[in-house]
């Protein structure tokens, strides 16, 4: 949460605003770039990544404002970053906040400070007072940042992140507010006994 009062690459930071298709394809190939290396990222399916940012297909954009930006030095794409305006959260909490989300971005306190700054001008100047995040797009979705576990893959519903993450947002004056705990379960370790016998009576009769 904020309230609104070494680079990968070299070359100029420019910020771009995602319009037309070609730019969201960018837009949501970003992590591929960023976790080609980490053996503990699972990419998403692109086509739930295109679903799931398509205001045909996504319920959310009927009650959502949302803006993308990419963050580029020469030809290459090294960050993203989403702001949205939920208007259904709006008329439930009457607290002008806002949300951030799709935050992926290099190593370099220059391309976080340009993204963060520009997402929360958007959202400022559409009137919002506060930003919290990041959610992707919203607490139903993808929410919160892995501070913890980054020799784990994420579950489902849950996103990746480096370590670098943290403290970059942290410089731009995001604190965090609120823990999100996940559980992991082993299929290689026996079931409970009583797990195990309540599996059987339903396999016998499912009914």
């Amino acid at each position: 949460m904020r309230p609104l009062d070494g680079p990968a690459s070299t070359g100029a930071l420019r910020i771009e605003k995602v319009e037309g298709k070609a730019a969201l394809e960018r837009f949501i190939r970003v992590p591929w770039r960023l976790f080609k290396d980490d053996p503990h990222w699972v990419p998403p399916l692109l086509i739930e990544r295109r679903g799931h940012l398509d205001p045909k297909q996504n319920p959310y954009f009927d009650h959502a404002r949302i803006s993308m930006w990419l963050a580029c030095r020469g030809d290459v794409t090294v960050g993203r970053i989403s702001a949205q305006i939920d208007q259904n959260y709006l008329a439930h909490h009457n607290d002008q906040t806002g949300q951030f989300g799709f935050m992926d971005a290099e190593d370099d306190p220059e391309t976080w400070k340009a993204l963060t700054e520009t997402a929360e001008e958007w959202l400022r100047d559409n009137g919002i007072k506060r930003v919290v995040g990041p959610f992707s797009l919203s607490i139903n979705d993808e929410a919160g940042l892995l501070v913890d576990g980054f020799d784990s893959p994420p579950f489902v519903m849950m996103g990746h992140a480096h370590r670098y993450y943290q403290p970059r947002l942290e410089e731009q004056g995001y604190r965090q507010v609120q823990d999100l705990i996940a559980y992991g379960y082993d299929p290689q370790k026996p079931l409970e006994k009583s797990v195990d016998n309540l599996l059987k009576r339903l396999m016998r009769d499912p009914e």
